[in-house]
């Protein structure tokens, strides 16, 4: 049997019933509760019990067991409040764990500026290289190019290289952040309310090998795998990662040439709803859905540079009028120029070099996105059942919507009001996030 263990404490006031045993074990300070010995740290010093009202960072490392620091949603009386717990599962024998509380560093009003996630990117970033051959050194890069007209065009700022240190706690699960980018802000009733600088942030394991259309077109907001991802109002069978359901039973997974059975079970592993903690955090954006072409000597072509793919991504080609130009979501998928942006400029993979060129042994080696075969959330403009999407040996082309089963990350947009807590942004340290 999976036995787990429960010690939970109320958000902002610190509570924790139940520890009544005081034990002392090795010269340290433990508290008992079901046969597990807690032993917990403030900022180094034991202590016997949690610390008062605060924010802090927590680390938990157990013997005999796993254990993990989470927030969970509480309904009682039909009032909803957030309650994080100490998980003790997969018990093997007699276990122990450790709590170690660290003071977070509070927003200072008075600079809270500089706190907000999206300024401590920015504040960090290198300016690219106008010939984008070559760059400073440094993971974050402000990206812009001159386009036909002689504008100067604003890509965002950008995370670049092999492996730069852009991981962050989300969901409780590792994401790694995109950028932050100029992001059009949608209400509820569909009206955009603004433009500002928002975190994008990318799933690091995908969710499954899923169709991007089981109906064989390739019109994001009608396909399958955005009812997978995000809720349709009127239609309960839509979310199921938005909402942590089983989506192996919507109606909208399916794998290779949809007769493959694909794993959309999300229960647990979603996003727990708008309304969770994590679900919060995130915004409803416009995300557009210019098509580009399969064909080698279209404008638009496949075989372009990341900042052709940049403006068509923008822009209004479609395969007929029954493809949406721009959708308002939640949730979607990363853009091709994301990907190309994602290699650090170099002689080898200047700017100017085409997305279909980053094979494996050249660019797509030097990309942190680059994850094999995976859908990007572009359509085709000159193919009803074209979707666009990165090749396993990099490069990027059409696939035909409904036969091919690629990996799906989920791309989220964090509201502006997400602030870093903690960490380095490494793997082993990713930053911790508060809203």
């Amino acid at each position: 049997m999976n036995k787990k263990i429960f010690l939970s404490i109320l958000i902002a006031i610190l509570i924790l019933s139940g520890l009544l045993i005081a034990v002392d074990k090795n010269s340290k300070k433990y508290v008992m509760q079901d046969g597990v010995m807690v032993a917990m740290t403030l900022n180094g010093d034991a202590i016997t019990k949690l610390p008062d009202e605060g924010k802090y960072t927590v680390e938990v490392t157990c013997e005999n067991a796993k254990g993990k620091w989470t927030l969970v949603e509480v309904e009682e009386n039909n009032v909803i409040t957030y309650e994080w717990k100490l998980i003790v599962e997969d018990i093997k024998d007699e276990v122990s764990c450790n709590l170690d509380f660290a003071t977070a560093n509070l927003i200072d009003e008075a600079n809270k500026k500089s706190d907000y996630l999206k300024h401590y990117i920015i504040d960090r970033a290198v300016e690219g290289t106008s010939d984008g051959t070559g760059q400073a050194e440094g993971d974050i890069v402000h990206e812009t190019f001159e386009d036909a007209s002689g504008t100067m065009v604003d890509t965002g700022y950008r995370y670049e290289g092999k492996n730069p240190d852009n991981y962050v706690w989300f969901n409780n699960e590792l994401w790694r952040i995109i950028g932050v980018f100029d992001t059009e802000i949608v209400d509820e009733d569909g009206n955009v309310t603004g433009t500002e600088k928002l975190t994008k942030i990318i799933r690091e394991e995908p969710i499954g090998l899923i169709n991007w259309d089981k109906s064989l077109k390739n019109n994001w907001p009608g396909s399958s795998l955005y009812k997978l991802l995000n809720s349709i109002d009127g239609d309960t069978n839509s979310g199921a990662y938005l909402n942590s359901q089983d989506g192996n039973v919507s109606g909208y997974c399916f794998g290779y040439n949809t007769i493959v059975k694909a794993n959309c079970d999300y229960t647990g592993k979603g996003l727990d709803g708008l309304t969770s903690y994590y679900g919060s955090m995130i915004e409803n954006v416009k995300w557009y859905l210019g098509g580009i072409s399969s064909s080698t000597d279209a404008e638009n072509s496949y075989r372009s540079p990341a900042s052709t793919w940049y403006t068509y991504e923008r822009g209004n080609l479609v395969y007929d009028e029954t493809s949406a130009t721009e959708v308002d979501a939640y949730i979607g998928l990363m853009y091709g120029s994301d990907y190309g942006y994602s290699v650090k400029a170099s002689a080898k993979c200047n700017r100017s070099k085409s997305l279909h060129s980053y094979g494996s042994k050249y660019c797509a080696s030097e990309s942190w996105l680059y994850n094999g075969n995976e859908w990007l959330i572009t359509p085709t403009s000159d193919e009803k059942s074209g979707a666009m999407g990165v090749y396993n040996d990099g490069w990027l082309l059409s696939r035909t919507s409904g036969t091919f089963a690629y990996a799906v990350r989920p791309v989220v947009y964090l509201n502006s009001k997400v602030y870093k807590i903690s960490g380095t942004g490494k793997a082993v340290d990713p930053y911790t996030i508060g809203v």
